[in-house]
């Protein structure tokens, strides 16, 4: 599943999009799985499909700021694509964030 809030503060206010993993068996009990900031945009948001029985594909924008839990919950592994995939125009940009090349 995924699922957008809005997260409120003093200065600034983000928009951020989670990916959920829902067990049939534990319906209440969602594993989130990545959150990205999307600012709204709803083309910034995570899309996802299944591969294969136990592998989630999320593909996300290529210079998001992205936050990944976990790359495997319940049997499922997440499968994170990047759209368009641009290793160098990713790393760049991580860079001139200062954050770190060795995420997903």
């Amino acid at each position: 599943m995924v699922s957008e809030d809005t997260v409120e503060a003093p200065l600034s206010t983000s928009i951020n999009a989670h990916v959920d993993l829902i067990s049939r068996e534990r319906p209440n009990e969602p594993i989130e799985l990545l959150g990205i900031d999307t600012g709204g945009d709803q083309g910034e948001r995570p899309r996802i499909a299944w591969s294969a029985p136990n592998i989630l594909r999320v593909t996300v924008p290529n210079v998001p700021y992205l936050t990944v839990l976990t790359r495997q919950a319940d049997g499922v592994q997440v499968d994170i694509q990047f759209d368009p995939d641009d290793p160098a125009a990713r790393a760049a940009w991580l860079k001139q964030m200062g954050l770190s090349p060795d995420g997903p």
